[in-house]
């Protein structure tokens, strides 16, 4: 059985798995292997990793990209749990 013919939950656990085993910045260069992998790595970075996944320069600066930044906003505005604290303070600052 092939990997992307595995049911959608057990897939994203899998990438899950990949993301927390490699890091951040190793699985993003893994996005390129297909486009089920690049929105799952995606998906599994900017939403579900915890903000100490960032910890690494690198990783943080990959988060720092303006097209990937929008996204991490999005996903955890509705979410606001294990966010940089000063994310809420910016976009409030940016209402005021």
């Amino acid at each position: 059985m092939k990997l992307l013919d595995f049911p959608p939950e057990i897939f994203k656990h899998v990438i899950h798995c990949l993301v927390s085993d490699a890091g951040v910045a190793g699985s993003w260069k893994l996005r390129g292997v297909c486009r089920t992998f690049d929105q799952e790595i995606s998906e599994n970075v900017l939403a579900i990793q915890p903000k100490e996944a960032f910890d690494d320069d690198r990783d943080r600066h990959l988060l720092l990209r303006p097209g990937n930044l929008k996204y991490y906003i999005a996903y955890h505005v509705k979410n606001p749990r294990d966010v940089f604290p000063e994310l809420p303070a910016k976009i409030q600052q940016m209402l005021d």
